[in-house]
């Protein structure tokens, strides 16, 4: 198309996989087995798109080009022999594969919500709040949403809080410029609908956050992090802090209230990086002849340059949890490249 300056491809795709081996879930207890046996029972739905675009033009003394790259993928459960559930939100048909599962917060407690004046808030009648059963819970931990409204925040209460830390859609795109000797290039690449679970630690069906929460376990596991100081206190009465009330020790109250996973600590780690940029320039031809030279340029490069994101507690790129992880460094370098 526009003779020849421009390319487009884009291709599009749906699989179905069967036959997924997995533990089944609808065996009845009055069989007697020690463990569910396994089956090759999974259906799973992949459909989604990919392509690219390749754009080079010349103005004048100016050439220009540009090209890029995209991936869509969205996948989706059919089948994982899940028995019947009460509530349509427990449903796992119909979600992502990697999507995760937990209650939403709504806020933190205040001190308003200690109706006693006793320092907990008391919910087991009902009234006030619904009753959460993970252990007694005082102003500044989380409240979280009673969706079926029952009073009782239990298991029957969590539900899809996030599609995974694996992106849907992932894109890179890269800018050339050449004038007389000079050149420049740029390269950008990026990911979307991806999302991390702050310190997540799963044991025994409970995320622990000893890599994001300080003073957990056995008080001394946890990093401090400078966010640490937008927390709740009696004097920072916020029900939207950063962090829940601070508590000593894995025994200490609110810890396993604070602990379960929600949307409290899903983040997305959504970016665009300038993945790298390089300056250089070439000498004519008539002098490095001169020198009996085939070729010598002389260049700037750089990397990682830029991140755009709204992920600010570290490196988006990093497939961690609690920032535990050597980041990507930023490197700039000069150099010259002589052909004999």
């Amino acid at each position: 198309a526009l003779n020849h300056q421009l390319e487009f491809i884009l291709d599009f795709f749906k699989e179905r996989t069967e036959g997924a081996f997995l533990r089944r879930r609808t065996v009845p207890n009055y069989l007697g087995l020690r463990n569910d046996p396994f089956g090759n029972i999974g259906v799973v739905e992949n459909k989604g798109f990919d392509g690219s675009i390749k754009f080079n033009k010349k103005i004048k003394q100016i050439d220009l080009g540009f090209r890029g790259t995209f991936s869509y993928n969205k996948n989706k459960i059919i089948e994982d022999d899940q028995p019947d559930v009460e509530y349509p939100w427990l449903k796992t048909e119909g979600r992502g594969v990697l999507d995760r599962d937990g209650f939403i917060a709504e806020r933190l407690f205040t001190l308003e919500d200690d109706v006693n004046g006793d320092g907990f808030v008391d919910s087991e009648d009902g009234e006030q709040y619904a009753d959460q059963t993970f252990g007694d819970v005082m102003p500044g931990d989380i409240k979280y949403k009673d969706l079926n409204g029952d009073n009782i925040i239990d298991f029957n209460d969590r539900t899809v809080i996030g599609s995974g830390d694996v992106p849907s859609f992932t894109y890179g795109f890269g800018l050339t410029a050449g004038y007389k000797g000079f050149d420049l290039s740029m390269f950008f690449q990026g990911q979307h609908d991806a999302d991390v679970m702050l310190g997540e630690e799963r044991s025994d069906q409970r995320y622990s956050k000893f890599g994001i929460i300080p003073f957990t376990g056995d008080g001394g596991r946890g990093n401090l992090y400078s966010i640490a100081v937008n927390r709740w206190t009696e004097e920072n009465n916020d029900p939207n802090a950063m962090y829940p009330r601070l508590s000593y020790g894995s025994s200490g109250v609110g810890q396993n209230n604070n602990s379960q996973p929600s949307t409290w600590w899903i983040r997305d780690v959504n970016f665009l990086r300038l993945k790298n940029a390089e300056i250089g320039y070439t000498l004519p031809q008539h002098i490095v002849q001169k020198y009996k030279l085939e070729n010598v340029r002389f260049y700037m490069q750089g990397r990682n340059l830029l991140t755009f994101t709204n992920f600010d507690l570290w490196d988006p790129e990093l497939q961690t949890s609690n920032g535990g992880a050597y980041p990507n460094i930023t490197t700039y370098s000069l150099g010259v490249n002589i052909q004999f």
